[in-house]
């Protein structure tokens, strides 16, 4: 009967693979359901590819009516261009209108979807080629997370010099990466395709770009290639090492610098966001991007939470961005960028502005041909009927007054099709309509004009800025920004630019309200913060307003730590600046070294330091300065230099000038407990803790779940205290103090040795003492032992024996009996119960076998329903093939290849390319295969496709749908 049982289950778990579409789990907002990729094909494993298999899970997830989340089974995951989708599809600052790169190939195409979650679980999507990762279109509520994204072969090479001997190098090639040698040439290519045998790309030497990285004080910067200079030969030496011999080899050309070389074309973007709302991006590891970054363009609300940009590590690679990391461009509400790590992109980790199109033609009052000016931008629209706009004079960047007005009518690109479908005939210009008359000083090719509508909030924050060549953060947004907790360590530009340009990459527009706050700034550029709008500088029409930078802290080497443009009402308060590298040394001088018993002698000492040249502050047509309650390190230049600004300003006195000391403080193992720093009203947890001479420092170690603290060490390995709390006062010296920490256990096994040795201790006195007193009465107690020996002799007389026989002869024929009493009871109850138990086994048998008649019968109903199933699921695989999409005189003739179990069709029509607003004329009869759409407008184009369907259960059940066809109607 079991076995029975054992073969339905089995049948039934093989014809229903319940795992691909499921609920999830009841939680308080609306229940998703679950589609598992592995079961439309998608491959954990790594071993075939699973482009086609995403695309079937994401054509699964949009047949769900609800929330869905495409779930991916932990493991790796690799995809190919070759299977993937293409569109076409023009994108912000990448290669314009530039036809050769038109059309995209990407991994994940999220389209027309609402309230879907990408879930990871830790896998890894691993891409070949070039392409777009992932990308939503015209998307409501949409979340990535919990996997990592990285290329097989990145189309950035680096590579690092090992060693140099006079005019020879030892190159390290990460094993990623494939070559071939020819003379004195590299060639390097990306992996081949599993369907064709081709390489994706390859390029010679350095390519076009290179950018330089070292690995010993983590610096990038942008420079020529120094490997390919003068080179006489190359030598293969294996284990992926090359050794180049040079005529004369580049001075640059030295151990632990990586250089990083591509092409420069921006022929995809890394990621997509277009037309789409809510699109959050979580625990995610971006190990590479090619293309121009993270690309959000037309987009609303867009998050992204520990989203970590870097390479993997031990994979001997650097750069984890092929451009930027991140591109907000025209976009809109709210973008929150917390808690990532950006390292080594090969421009700007975050860069969130609008786009000006310059003003072409005044075509009327309220009517301009307006026009992309940058040749990495055109495409796509830039306004949309109801979006308020305002035009910018070129020449100072300055608002013309009166001139905001709201949109009525635009004619233009589409942002997916060519010049053909553009409403201009151009990918370039677009013509806008306004709903009211514009200022007459609006003239062509000296006035742009900006959306205003799609201007975001921006807020920056936790996050972590490295080994970057360019600025860490460029914005340009009239919507409030919020740069706060962050950590930029050595930008190689500006920290944090703020810009608005008009002439070259037309990237808009002027700030209104931005707050820097509570950052800490290792090694910035000159200037640190720079606010600089492109064109004149004209303090009575600022560009930029209302900008705050307080409670942050600079460590800087020889330069500005503010420069600003064109800028009316910017404070600077609060703030800790010191040099990054004070390199002070003292020397002390005695008019003599050897002394007598209370003789005295003069001592004289001698300070020396590094002392900055150029001041902190430069001000350039600004208005409403205040520099106030900032404390300064000594050596430093305070001078604030104006051009065209506030005459009156000067940097206040109270912002005295002070020796500081570091204080470094740790934890002993790294992550045992939080600790924290307190001086003059300053309080740190970062480790270091800057202290002005004479002032004190206090430490304090917070209690740990799981180790024990042991108490605070100095730098020699001496404990300062037992306790959590050390203050160290009239600091005058650099110092390291650690909070050393043991595991519970570990601590107690350390108390229990210590008072298991103390008792031992006490033990072996005790021992002594009583030794001694035992010793004085042993001899008296020897003859009492051997009394009491003797009376222990006891006899036993024959009697006693006898009785004792006796007695047990009894108990044993007593026992004897009993046993054959309790056995003869026990072998009648046996019986009785296994009749029992037979009649119960045979009820039992008898229920057994009614049950699985039963369940066969259902088996049997379910294997009816499954090839129901199977039938319809066949049936909504395929795919319609229109034969014929001709226009006619205001109508569209559509003909179709027949699809077998179909019970009608259904076509789509409209004039958007991307069929946003079309109609459906349902054809109810299955034979047929061609119908007329009439009463359509003459001379306009309409997009067509068409599906199948057939009812099941009551609803209908439609084929995938045909491609899409363009005709001109008559």
């Amino acid at each position: 009967m079991l076995s029975w049982l054992l073969v339905i289950c089995m049948v039934f778990t093989a014809l229903f693979p319940m795992s691909a579409v499921r609920a999830a789990e009841p939680t308080g907002e609306a229940e998703a359901t679950v589609i598992d990729a592995t079961a439309y094909g998608a491959d954990p494993s790594g071993a075939k590819d699973s482009a086609k298999a995403i695309q079937k899970a994401i054509e699964a997830a949009k047949q769900v009516d609800g929330p869905v989340i495409i779930n991916f089974p932990k493991g790796e995951y690799q995809i190919y261009p070759d299977k993937a989708y293409e569109r076409e599809l023009y994108i912000s600052n990448t290669v314009g209108q530039d036809q050769n790169y038109k059309m995209k190939k990407i991994g994940f195409l999220l389209e027309d979807m609402e309230d879907v979650t990408v879930e990871g679980n830790g896998s890894l999507f691993m891409f070949h080629g070039k392409m777009t990762t992932y990308t939503t279109i015209n998307c409501k509520n949409v979340k990535f997370q919990n996997f990592a994204t990285d290329f097989y072969v990145p189309t950035v090479v680096d590579i690092t010099t090992e060693s140099v001997d006079g005019n020879t190098a030892v190159i390290y090639v990460p094993e990623c990466y494939n070559y071939e040698i020819h003379g004195t040439s590299v060639t390097w290519k990306s992996d081949a395709s599993p369907y064709t045998g081709q390489t994706y790309w390859s390029f010679n030497n350095g390519a076009n770009y290179s950018q330089r990285y070292n690995l010993k004080n983590g610096v990038t910067w942008r420079a020529g290639n120094p490997i390919f200079s003068n080179v006489t030969s190359i030598e293969d030496l294996g284990s992926h090492r090359l050794k180049f011999t040079y005529s004369s080899r580049d001075g640059g050309l030295e151990p632990g610098i990586c250089v990083q070389m591509r092409p420069t074309v921006r022929d995809h973007a890394g990621m997509f966001f277009w037309k789409s709302s809510n699109v959050t991006l979580e625990n995610m590891d971006v190990h590479y991007l090619h293309g121009f970054g993270m690309v959000g363009q037309s987009s609303e609300n867009i998050t992204l939470h520990d989203v970590d940009f870097q390479t993997p590590e031990g994979s001997g690679r650097t750069t984890a961005g092929y451009a930027d990391f991140i591109q907000m461009s025209g976009c809109k509400g709210q973008i929150l960028i917390d808690g990532c790590t950006f390292s080594n992109p090969h421009d700007d980790p975050i860069n969130v502005h609008g786009t000006f199109n310059e003003v072409v033609e005044r075509i009327s009052d309220n009517q301009f041909r307006v026009r992309y000016r940058h040749d990495q931008t055109a495409g796509f629209p830039n306004f949309f009927v109801g979006d308020e706009v305002e035009f910018i004079s070129k020449s100072d960047m300055s608002a013309v007054e009166n001139s905001v007005a709201k949109v009525t009518e635009v004619l233009g690109p589409t942002g997916d099709s060519g010049a053909s479908e553009s409403g201009t005939g151009s990918l370039t210009d677009m013509i806008v309509t306004l709903d009211r008359d514009m200022p007459e000083d609006i003239t062509p090719w000296a006035y742009v004009i900006e959306n205003i509508t799609y201007t975001p909030a921006l807020t920056v924050q936790n996050c972590l800025f490295k080994e970057v060549p360019t600025r860490g953060i460029l914005v340009t947004t009239r919507k409030p920004v919020v740069i706060r907790k962050n950590i930029f360590d050595a930008m190689t530009m500006a920290s944090i630019y703020i810009e608005s340009n008009s002439t070259d990459w037309y990237e808009s527009g002027g700030v209104k309200d931005l707050t820097i706050e509570d950052n800490i700034f290792y090694r910035p550029s000159n200037p640190a913060i720079l606010i600089s709008p492109t064109e004149t500088a004209n303090k009575d029409k600022p560009v930029h307003r209302n900008i705050k930078i307080r409670s942050n802290t600079f460590y800087i080497n020889n330069g500005q730590v503010l420069s600003a443009k064109s800028t009316s009402g910017i404070s600077f308060t609060g703030n800790r600046i010191y040099r990054f590298e004070p390199n002070v040394t003292v020397t002390m001088t005695a008019e003599k070294t050897s002394l007598t018993p209370g003789e005295a002698v003069n001592l004289s000492g001698n300070a020396t330091g590094k002392e900055q040249g150029s001041g902190l502050y430069y001000f350039n047509g600004c208005t409403g300065i205040t520099i106030g309650d900032n404390l300064y390190d000594g050596g430093l230049n305070l001078r604030a230099d104006l051009s065209a600004s506030d005459a009156k300003l000067t940097v206040p006195m109270d912002d005295a000038k002070e020796t500081v000391y570091t204080i470094q403080y740790q934890a002993d193992p790294a992550d045992a407990g939080s600790l924290k720093a307190e001086s003059n009203e300053t309080a740190t947890s970062n480790g270091f803790i800057q202290v002005a001479e004479g002032k004190s420092v206090t430490l304090t170690a917070a209690p740990d779940e799981v180790r024990a603290f042991q108490g605070w060490y100095d730098e020699n390995g001496t404990k300062v205290t037992e306790e959590t709390v050390l203050t160290v006062s009239d600091v005058r010296a650099h110092a390291v103090y650690t909070a050393k920490y043991l595991e519970r256990h570990e601590a107690a096994v350390k108390a229990a040795e210590e008072a298991k040795e103390a008792a031992e201790t006490a033990r072996t006195a005790a021992e002594e003492a009583q030794a001694k007193a035992e010793a004085a009465k042993e001899a008296a107690e020897t003859a009492a032992e051997a009394a009491k020996d003797a009376k222990l002799d006891a006899k036993l007389d024959a009697e006693t024996a006898q009785s004792l026989a006796e007695a047990a002869r009894d108990q044993a024929k007593s026992a004897c009996e009993e046993a054959q009493t309790a056995a003869q009871k026990a072998a009648e109850k046996a019986r009785d119960n296994a009749e029992a138990l037979l009649k119960e086994a045979q009820d039992k048998l008898d229920a057994k076998l009614a049950q699985a008649k039963e369940t066969l019968e259902k088996a049997r109903v379910l294997r009816e329903q499954l090839d129901e199933m199977l039938k319809s699921r066949t049936f909504a695989e395929q795919k319609v093939a229109i034969t014929k999409a001709a226009g006619a005189k205001k109508a569209v003739k559509i003909g179709w290849k027949k699809v077998e179990g179909a019970e009608g069709y259904a076509i789509q029509y409209g004039t958007k390319a991307n069929l946003k607003g079309a109609k459906t004329v349902l054809v109810k009869k299955g034979t047929a295969v061609s119908r007329t759409i009439k009463k359509l407008k003459a001379g306009k184009t309409y997009y067509v496709r068409v599906k199948a369907y057939k009812t099941v259960n009551g609803k209908k059940l439609y084929t995938l749908t045909s491609a899409k066809k363009k005709v001109r109607v008559k």
